[in-house]
């Protein structure tokens, strides 16, 4: 479910953004390219070293840290006024999102013995395409009730709310253990 959410919220960046950065003043098609392109950029980045932040964080904490760089990141988007605000907001998405996908990779490695891996990051993998695919159905209605720019913010509220409900979950599992 986690990684359908990641997916999910994942992809309004290359779904909505382009709609909204052409609002501003001077964004031609390739400056949108761009935005699109430094997100990844950073989302790898943020892949690469997300083994070192793993190695001090549970998998329930990345959950956590990567919901909340997702909603810092898209609360910037939705206050955004210029094409280089949306651009930073655009990069903090990229890390959070960049700590989430190997994360949940990696859980998945660690649960399941060796012999029904490849039968659960099957699972992964269309809960991960699941997520693309719903993420404009289930965005729509918010965009369509609150405009292009306050549906970013929603979105952060959201993904916020995300990150209460892992940290709950991580202080309730942390107890029992």
């Amino acid at each position: 479910m986690s990684s359908f959410l990641t997916l999910l919220f994942f992809y309004i960046i290359p779904v909505q953004l382009p709609f909204l950065l052409k609002t501003f003043t001077g964004v031609s098609a390739n400056l949108v390219g761009v935005a699109i392109g430094t997100m990844m950029i950073s989302l790898a980045i943020s892949a690469i070293l997300s083994k070192k932040i793993r190695q001090q964080l549970s998998f329930l904490s990345m959950y956590i840290l990567g919901f909340m760089l997702m909603a810092l990141g898209y609360l910037i988007i939705g206050f955004s006024s210029s094409y280089f605000m949306a651009i930073v907001g655009v990069i903090v998405v990229g890390f959070g999102i960049g700590s989430l996908i190997p994360n949940a990779n990696l859980w998945i490695m660690t649960l399941v013995p060796p012999k029904q891996r490849g039968k659960y990051i099957g699972k992964l993998t269309r809960f991960n395409f699941l997520g693309m695919f719903m993420s404009p159905i289930a965005i729509q209605p918010i965009q369509n009730a609150l405009g292009l720019q306050h549906s970013f913010i929603a979105v952060s509220g959201i993904l916020i709310l995300l990150s209460i409900i892992y940290f709950i979950i991580t202080n309730f599992w942390s107890k029992t253990q």
